[in-house]
């Protein structure tokens, strides 16, 4: 559900191979910090696009109010409709936000948290039974994450199988544009269908919530958008985050055993540091210079794509010393996991605290748990918005 997971981008773009830092977006950093790179767009046509790699560059383009991120090419799930708020600036993002901000408050989310934990027990009980192994990505972090965001939207049990073939196709950017497109408006059509019963009985998700509260300053249309943005947003990037946060505990056993013992100060910076070292969301949503910008000694002209690295950013030594290393005890930082500015993640209490139930829990219910396959063998996502790892077989 981060307002940074989506939207169309040069596709010239790095894609995430590993959790680990890269050399080239290193070498950018240090060389050519800000740089034009060539492309294709979602929509399949040439782009041009600035790539900004340094850490104070990146908040910069992301707290500008001289770019836009309204989609100027005209391709990509989601763009012009109303209510996705990846696409969409000031003012008509500023209410719809605020209105959503009350359902994303910590305080929401500790009222979530009991059945959080029941999900999470249902799923390692399921696991336990199947055997003494299991795929983690297909049985364990995506069911977690698909459930956490049912549950906050109130989608009715019956629909929720449905849902997920449509975002997984949404989201699979190996596929093409027009099965994306076919999914997305098929997905827009399905939430369509609810918004006539919320407006005669609104129910005690978001979307019920929403019209409860806001009937008359939110459309239809905007529910959609909104049902659809957080819908398929809310599921991908957090089962991504738990699967290369496993694999990284994994790949530093030490580390691993702070965590398993799920004091809350170590679950707390653990949590941050997964988020910042993993290359997970590699780019923010692209933006648009809406006048003359200056970054790093490059200037942007009006109306220039820009593309901001969140991955190279985290680990910019400018802003961490020792940014390569994996610290789970490290201080809390000022990461850009979740993006900054008006677009910063929405939902990004809502990760937090599905991670922090979720690595004790797994890792206390299978103290043994190791990886079932070598390193060499682990298939990483080389498409998509969300970087991760399209399986990973764990035994215990």
């Amino acid at each position: 559900m981060p307002e940074a997971t989506s939207g169309s981008e040069c596709r010239q773009q790095a894609v995430v191979k590993a959790p680990a830092p890269s050399p080239s977006l290193a070498r950018l950093r240090r060389e050519d910090p800000v740089v034009k790179r060539k492309g294709r767009s979602q929509n399949g046509e040439p782009c041009d696009a600035w790539l900004v790699t340094r850490y104070d560059d990146v908040r910069t383009v992301l707290s500008s109010p001289h770019v836009s991120n309204v989609c100027h090419d005209g391709g990509g799930v989601g763009a012009g409709q109303p209510g996705v708020l990846v696409s969409m600036d000031p003012p008509d993002h500023t209410r719809i936000r605020r209105m959503l901000t009350r359902e994303f408050t910590v305080k929401r989310i500790q009222a979530l948290r009991p059945r959080l934990e029941e999900i999470v027990a249902a799923q390692l009980d399921g696991m336990e039974q199947a055997g003494q192994s299991a795929d983690l990505i297909r049985q364990f972090t995506f069911p977690i994450a698909s459930f956490a965001i049912w549950e906050l939207l109130g989608i009715p049990c019956e629909e929720r199988a449905e849902f997920q073939r449509l975002s997984e196709v949404m989201l699979d950017a190996s596929l093409p544009m027009e099965r994306r497109m076919k999914n997305y408006h098929e997905t827009l059509t399905y939430i369509s269908t609810l918004i006539p019963g919320h407006r005669e009985n609104p129910g005690d998700g978001i979307l019920g919530r929403l019209i409860r509260e806001h009937a008359d300053n939110i459309s239809d249309q905007e529910l959609i958008g909104v049902g659809c943005f957080l819908l398929v947003g809310g599921h991908e990037a957090t089962a991504h985050a738990l699967g290369l946060g496993t694999l990284l505990l994994l790949q530093h056993p030490e580390q691993l055993a702070d965590v398993r013992e799920g004091e809350e100060d170590v679950l707390r910076t653990a949590v941050e540091e997964i988020l910042r070292y993993q290359a997970l969301i590699h780019t923010a949503t692209p933006r648009w210079a809406t006048r003359d910008l200056t970054l790093s000694g490059q200037v942007i002209k009006a109306g220039d794509m820009i593309v901001t690295s969140l991955a190279s950013a985290n680990h910019d030594q400018g802003f961490l010393q020792d940014a390569d290393t994996f610290n789970v005890k490290r201080p809390v930082s000022r990461h850009l996991a979740f993006g900054y500015g008006i677009h910063q993640c929405l939902g990004q209490q809502l990760a937090r605290a599905v991670l922090k139930i979720v690595f004790p829990a797994l890792l206390q219910r299978f103290p043994s748990l190791r990886l079932a396959a070598p390193e060499g063998d682990i298939r990483y996502r080389t498409q998509g918005f969300v970087g991760g790892v399209e399986s990973l077989p764990v035994a215990w």
